[in-house]
């Protein structure tokens, strides 16, 4: 052996030593973690043995190299490009660039433009909706549908509206589309603009098409009514300034001051009431309109606890003595909701009133004590008696608030009543005294004795008997 070729196997023994060394010095960044954790002397064992785990681990590295390796080659084969998915030309038409959008097109124009993404939008509902005309005025040359349906019936007229797109709102309205299609959800839109919001779309619409400011929706509900509805002010404005009418009545037979006073509307209520002054029939005839269950918007202020609404009602000629079909006022709903504020704020505003409103009866002869005593509200029942409401008025079955309160299971109300000296003495069109109810409707006897038995005419009750002969 030359002294060359002895000197390049020495070399070459010294490089696997080193090598060897080395994975004895720096086991893998994989396993370091574990010299950290093991006891000396399974370091020491666990270290002699690191050739063997070097090997297994170079070995597995390889293999892992191969699979990786094989995995690429086998992918070069089976890419798919984002350009061939037949969904690529909805994507193309939200980019809005029309010479991608046409190379498309040439190959099959009606297939192209019918194709719908996992979304459920074609080209032309994205191309509204980002307000790209470029790509309508090629749908537009190639015969493509304006009036196309997505998954939930929006037009793309429906999509330009929605997102504001007025360049593709005009390109689309210049180009005849159907603007009052609803959607699966029976909106218009006209009617999207207001429920979003959109008032420059809302004004463009009303402006080119003023013959669709009431157009109705979702159970026949106006464009007044989505306004109504949400408190839009500012498209309520729009409307009446394009002339939409405010007397026009849903299919569930409300009105849109009704849907305002009962959803808190209070800028599009008072707004209304604005509009009606400058109408013929004036604020009355907007005050005396009456919704499917005739409410006036007075009632139906009061019914969904508004007190804004009644204020506002209040200020603009409503009266607390108004009577509905059932000859109930503002005041006996506002005595069975139990609202007193709503009570102290009308009477409040309409003093006079009060002697005449506390007596007045409705269809069954109840008086706004009757239906506070029925719902078990106690402060109500004390402030409508300290406005001197008579504590034993009796309705058309005879039953006064104590027999009323008892009937409907009002406990409190009826320990109170009984507290201010109510009759024992009334009963009612079956002869059936404060006991026979008190018993027939299980109520605590020992709750309301405490009350009935600092009485001392209690005993007059034991020995009463109903139309049926029956004591208590």
């Amino acid at each position: 052996m030359s002294s060359l070729s002895f000197n390049t196997s020495i070399d070459k023994s010294s490089e696997q030593l080193n090598v060897t060394e080395k994975s004895h010095e720096e086991p893998p960044s994989k396993l370091r973690h574990l010299f950290r954790r093991l006891p000396r002397n399974r370091l020491l064992k666990f270290t002699k043995n690191m050739p063997e785990f070097q090997e297994i681990i170079n070995k597995s590295n390889d293999t892992a190299d191969t699979l990786v390796s094989a995995t690429n080659n086998e992918a070069a084969h089976d890419i798919c490009l984002v350009s061939d998915s037949p969904h690529y030309i909805v994507r193309v038409a939200g980019t809005g660039n029309v010479q991608e959008f046409e190379k498309y097109l040439v190959e099959d124009p009606p297939a192209r433009l019918t194709v719908f993404n996992p979304q459920g939008l074609c080209a032309a509902h994205n191309a509204a909706a980002r307000n790209r005309v470029g790509i309508l005025t090629l749908i537009v040359q190639y015969h493509g549908d304006l009036n196309i349906e997505d998954k939930n019936g929006w037009t793309p007229l429906h999509h330009a509206v929605r997102n504001n797109a007025m360049a593709a709102l005009e390109f689309l309205l210049e180009h005849g589309v159907d603007d009052v299609r609803l959607n699966k959800a029976q909106e218009a839109a006209i009617h999207l603009g207001v429920i979003h919001n959109q008032l420059k779309t809302l004004t463009y619409l009303v402006t080119k098409r003023p013959d669709q400011v009431d157009l109705p929706g979702e159970r026949k509900k106006t464009p007044l009514h989505y306004a109504a509805l949400i408190d839009n002010v500012e498209a309520a404005k729009i409307l009446t300034s394009h002339n939409a009418n405010i007397y026009i009545k849903s299919e569930v037979g409300s009105y849109p001051v009704h849907v305002a006073a009962l959803n808190s509307s209070n800028r599009v209520f008072n707004h209304l009431f604005e509009t009606a002054k400058s109408l013929e029939g004036g604020t009355m005839e907007l005050l005396n309109i009456c919704d499917a269950e005739n409410h006036r918007p007075l009632h139906s202020s009061v019914i969904g606890g508004n007190i804004e609404a009644v204020e506002i009602c209040l200020n603009n000629g409503g009266s607390i003595d108004d009577q509905q079909d059932d000859l109930s006022t503002a005041v006996h709903l506002a005595s069975s909701q139990g609202s007193l504020e709503l009570l102290k704020l009308m009477f409040g505003c309409q003093p006079d009133l009060i002697p005449k409103v506390i007596r007045m009866a409705d269809v069954q002869g109840m008086i706004p004590l009757h239906k506070a005593s029925m719902g078990d509200h106690v402060d109500v029942i004390e402030y409508l008696l300290e406005t001197g409401s008579d504590i034993d008025t009796r309705d058309v079955s005879k039953r006064t608030s104590l027999l009323l309160a008892a009937l409907n299971n009002s406990v409190q109300a009826v320990c109170y009543l009984l507290s201010k000296s109510a009759s024992l003495s009334y009963r009612d069109d079956t002869d059936r005294n404060l006991l026979h109810v008190t018993i027939l409707q299980n109520l605590s006897i020992e709750t309301i004795g405490n009350a009935l038995f600092k009485r001392d005419n209690f005993r007059i009750l034991f020995d009463q008997r109903d139309l049926d002969g029956y004591y208590p």
